[in-house]
């Protein structure tokens, strides 16, 4: 980084908006526990793609509303389809479920 980008970032973070970076991580936390429950829920039935969907076409919305959202989809989801063998928690998709995504 050069001594100027040094400066702006350390500007922006100490003064201009100092909880920003605390902000996007309580985010990001918050995301991959919704992800992990719709997981949980939704086993063999769960699909990254369809997660995505939920979370992204409603556009933006506080945590608590978009939590609520999502877990009323998933609910709506797992009415419509069959019951997933209990005990897996492997998306359908094949991908990975690791917190890095």
């Amino acid at each position: 980084m050069s001594e100027t980008e040094i400066q702006t970032e350390t500007l922006r973070y100490s003064v201009d908006i100092p909880a920003q970076a605390l902000a996007y991580k309580i985010g990001s936390l918050r995301m991959i526990e919704l992800r992990r429950r719709v997981e949980r829920e939704l086993g063999t039935n769960f699909d990254i793609r369809q997660f995505h969907e939920w979370v992204l076409a409603r556009g933006s919305m506080p945590l608590p509303v978009l939590e609520a959202h999502v877990m009323r989809e998933t609910h709506r989801f797992e009415a419509t389809r069959p019951a997933s063998k209990s005990g897996s928690t492997a998306p359908s998709t094949g991908a990975s479920t690791s917190a890095s995504e």
